[in-house]
Formats: structure tokens, sequence, C-alpha cells
């Protein structure tokens, strides 16, 4: 699957500078996304949604993240519900 620059971008918003201690992941994840312009958080989402949709497995959701080559790395079954956080953001 083809990740579109969009994605992309909204991955690099996401790295360990913006992460809030104690980590609350809705507010990391709003602090990450709030310098994303309309466009870009609107590509993304229909992206998301996309994807998401497809039903596809922890493995194939954590290599899309992944090819973003962000330095955050995802890994395991938490992969989706952070997946869904960021959607339920934009």
């Amino acid at each position: 699957m083809e990740v579109p620059e969009s994605f992309k971008i909204l991955s690099r918003c996401f790295d360990d500078y913006t992460l809030p201690i104690p980590l609350v992941p809705e507010l990391w994840i709003e602090r990450s996304l709030a310098s994303l312009d309309a466009a870009t958080k609107s590509d993304a989402k229909r992206f998301l949604t996309e994807s998401l949709h497809r039903d596809p497995t922890a493995g194939e959701l954590k290599n899309i993240w992944n090819t973003t080559s962000i330095a955050y790395y995802v890994d395991g079954e938490n992969v989706r519900p952070f997946f869904e956080l960021i959607l339920n953001a934009l």
C-alpha cells in the first residue's frame, strides 16, 4: 500500500519531544496534530479511514507507520488503537 505524503507529514508530528509527561495519548495526539493544515488533516483522515476500513492486521498497520521514517516506532497490538485515536482527533 502506498502511503500518501499527507500521512508522512502527519507521522513526522510525532516524536519523543512532543511526549507529555505523564503520557496521555489523547493529549500527545492533540498537540502533535495542531501544526497540520486543514488539507493535510483531511487527506490523512481519508487515508486512515480507508486503511482501517479494510480491517488490516496489526502488522500491516505497523508497516504503514514504520515506512514513514519517523523516529517514533510503533509495535505490537497497540497500533490499531493508536491509529483510531489519531483518526478521531482529525
